[in-house]
């Protein structure tokens, strides 16, 4: 499940949007779609108030789902920004990876230079 503090929605234009869930689907309830007996024995495609109530259902399921399409193709939009900016964290972060390992290196090479140093410093300072 997506936190909805780490995920940022935003319209065409670029703007932040609000998350608003509009309709929450029961999915244990059965479709009335999918459920040919028709009420009171009145015959299948005969005119009468729950079948137009169904058919407004139906066309408002339609632009909600239509309206969602676009909603998704944004949040598809979205998702693939947020992966490209990912990607693009990662490599930088790999980038600077690869030179602390080289300056570590770079560091030991530096470190083992001055311990022959002091090596030699207190060799001097022996015989002396």
């Amino acid at each position: 499940m997506l936190r909805l503090a780490s995920v940022d929605l935003l319209s065409r234009d670029g703007q932040e949007v609000e998350f608003s869930i509009k309709r929450v689907l029961d999915v244990r309830e059965p479709s009335r779609v999918s459920n040919p007996a028709s009420p009171q024995g009145i015959p299948h495609g005969a005119f009468n108030a729950s079948s137009y109530h169904d058919a407004v259902d139906l066309l408002q399921l339609r632009v909600d789902i239509d309206g969602q399409r676009d909603d998704i193709s944004r949040i598809d939009s979205n998702g693939s920004r947020i992966v490209s900016a990912l990607d693009t964290r990662v490599a930088l972060v790999e980038e600077q990876v690869s030179k602390l390992r080289d300056t570590l290196g770079l560091l030991r090479r530096d470190i083992g230079g001055v311990q022959e140093d002091l090596s030699s410093l207190k060799a001097e300072i022996n015989n002396v």
